[in-house]
């Protein structure tokens, strides 16, 4: 295997693990019957307001098909909205609503808390230097997928 595909190895079996133990659906979600797909599309929608149907669908790599029912349970539960877009009237933009980012905000904080208690086996010397590593591989993935 070339060094170009070792290097993206760990990641696509770390990230997925790292997700999942960081990432933890509130109560409120799942007695309503919402589940990590939906708390994807609520963290994607927080990075990127007002996207439509179809930038959805492409960012997460999902088909629109799939993203229309994802939505559907985001808006019945008022965690989102559609609403027109502003040039083009065939298509309808979904953003958060105050409820979403509510819940976003305690996913963000959730997060932060699983990522340090993480951390806390490394030393201060690694923490940095991971910190340093997360930020430049989310600005990297942010050019990538744009």
């Amino acid at each position: 295997m070339d060094s170009e595909k070792q290097a993206y190895k760990p990641l696509a079996i770390m990230l997925p693990q790292l997700f999942r133990q960081t990432v933890k659906i509130p109560a409120q979600l799942t007695k309503k019957g919402l589940a990590h797909s939906h708390v994807n599309v609520m963290l994607m929608l927080e990075a990127y307001p007002m996207s439509t149907l179809s930038e959805i669908g492409r960012r997460m790599s999902i088909f629109r098909s799939n993203i229309t029912p994802l939505i559907d349970g985001l808006v019945k539960h008022g965690y989102a909205e559609r609403t027109p877009h502003k040039t083009d009237h065939r298509s309808v933009c979904v953003s958060l609503t105050a409820a979403g980012h509510d819940i976003v905000n305690e996913l963000h904080e959730e997060i932060y808390q699983r990522m340090h208690e993480m951390a806390g086996a490394l030393t201060i010397q690694e923490k940095k230097r991971f910190q340093y590593i997360c930020s430049e591989l989310g600005e990297l993935l942010s050019h990538m997928m744009n």
